[in-house]
């Protein structure tokens, strides 16, 4: 089932001027989903393996908690509110929000390092339960050296706390892991 077949209908391109909430319908796309949302955009506990067609901006909460997502590619560039992708099988962050305006949280995935989380988070980052138990250390690392690259970043986490998922491929194969 498409976004766009339900009691909202096709809002494709649309600005929508209040909350939206498409929970627990059992949504394979979020095609027909407006462009912009006033309020809040929650479409967790569906059947969504993408977030495309998600609204740009959403200038509440923005939840996708309780999918399949694998990528948040197709995520909101801008939450005004909270932005929740709790309980996916997501491994990375890269193509979520650029900008967060609430907290940020991301437990019960599978992600392994914070490539791609916003530069602008104005609240607190939530990643419990994930594979690598060194997240909030490397959110606290990525706060005080915003200038490093994502490669000084992995090769000064390892450094830190010697943990192989910030090596690089060629890296794990040469120590052999």
């Amino acid at each position: 089932m498409k976004f766009k077949d339900t009691e909202y209908g096709d809002l494709t391109g649309q600005h929508y001027d209040s909350s939206i909430d498409v929970s627990n319908m059992g949504l394979t796309s979020l095609e027909g989903a407006p462009k912009s949302v006033q309020h809040d955009f929650i479409c967790d506990n569906n059947n969504l393996e993408s977030l495309k067609y998600s609204p740009e901006t959403v200038y509440g909460d923005f939840s996708c908690a309780k999918n399949s997502l694998t990528s948040l590619k197709g995520a909101p560039k801008i939450v005004g509110g909270h932005f929740w992708c709790t309980n996916n099988e997501l491994t990375s962050l890269v193509g979520g929000p650029l900008t967060v305006h609430g907290d940020y949280d991301c437990d019960r995935n599978n992600i392994t390092t914070l490539k791609g989380i916003p530069k602008e988070l104005e609240y607190n980052l939530w990643c419990d339960d994930n594979p690598n138990p060194n997240l909030i250390d490397e959110w606290n690392f990525r706060k005080e050296n915003p200038n490093m690259t994502e490669d000084e970043i992995k090769e000064k986490m390892f450094e830190l706390t010697g943990d192989d998922d910030y090596l690089s491929d060629e890296a794990k194969d040469i120590f052999l892991f």
